[in-house]
């Protein structure tokens, strides 16, 4: 496979990896080197929320407003605590050492994403042609103390791809709900499923022999399948909202709650990295037509 010499990116400068006929996605190396989009074949997949006034009052939700792929920590997931924002400062902040290499249909992005005495080294490999899209992460502590360290992955699917014909697939043991309460039924059908404004669920789902966790969105209106992959998280939400007409339905891998880090350790099942600790976690969205 022929390789090419790596090239910088600018900082600010959001990158597409772009196919016609497969898989395109946009990296942003200024807000962490987030997915902010993706489209298979011209359909996006990606939700949009930045034409509605609902994500403007919190600084991380009006950089959250248009996404893919958002990763949630290094400090903090779910609500703000202990003087940790909101889903924490992870997205917020611009990515340093970002190279970009090509190996024939092979895009790779890689970058380094420094949160206080946290560090998350990441690689992102995108192969249009197969429809996969996979983030591969080393998170660091390189302090002195050991560090509460949540994690999460939060996709998130829009509209055209989430519609009412978009249907969850995949073996759920149980599904509990954040608020408390009756979990909803028919939450495999996301977009029929919102009865109020917002639903939180988590969901127990196996791993296969690999240590893989995976979950499958399928919409035979536009007739495309994607698969959602996690390895080295064995916590999963769900998030599906309305908000004003910027319907989401989001799938969140993760190592701990959507309730803050004081809650965790409250529930004694906080995460944590020991000084000098690697935790390598990864993403897998594999799409291709029904």
């Amino acid at each position: 496979m022929e390789e090419t010499e790596a090239m910088m990116i600018p900082l600010s400068a959001p990158y597409l990896v772009e196919s016609t006929g497969g898989l395109s996605v946009r990296i942003v190396p200024s807000r962490g080197l987030e997915i902010d989009g993706a489209w298979f074949a011209g359909v996006p997949l990606h939700w949009n929320g930045s034409a509605t006034d609902a994500y403007t009052d919190d600084p991380w939700l009006s950089s959250f407003a248009q996404s893919m792929v958002t990763t949630c920590g290094l400090n903090n997931v779910g609500e703000p605590s202990e003087g940790y924002g909101l889903h924490g400062d992870l997205a917020m902040i611009p990515a340093t050492q970002v190279t970009v290499r090509h190996e024939g249909d092979t895009t790779l992005v890689t970058g380094l994403i420094r949160d206080g005495a946290m560090e998350c080294r990441r690689t992102i490999t995108v192969i249009p042609s197969a429809g996969s899209l996979r983030i591969d992460d080393a998170v660091t502590n390189l302090g002195l103390e050991r560090l509460q360290a949540p994690f999460l992955y939060h996709v998130n699917w829009g509209e055209p791809f989430l519609g009412p014909e978009l249907a969850v697939e995949g073996e759920v043991e149980s599904t509990v709900s954040r608020d408390g309460g009756e979990v909803a039924t028919g939450w495999r059908a996301p977009f029929t499923a919102i009865a109020a404004d917002e639903l939180v669920l988590e969901h127990r789902v196996p791993a296969d022999a690999n240590g893989w966790r995976s979950l499958t969105f399928a919409n035979t209106k536009v007739e495309i399948v994607a698969r959602v992959s996690w390895l080295g998280l064995d916590r999963v939400h769900e998030w599906i909202a309305t908000h004003r007409g910027a319907a989401v339905a989001a799938i969140e891998p993760a190592n701990c709650s959507v309730l803050g880090r004081a809650h965790d350790r409250e529930m004694g099942d906080a995460p944590y990295l020991e000084p000098d600790e690697v935790r390598r976690t990864s993403l897998l969205i594999e799409v291709r037509k029904a």
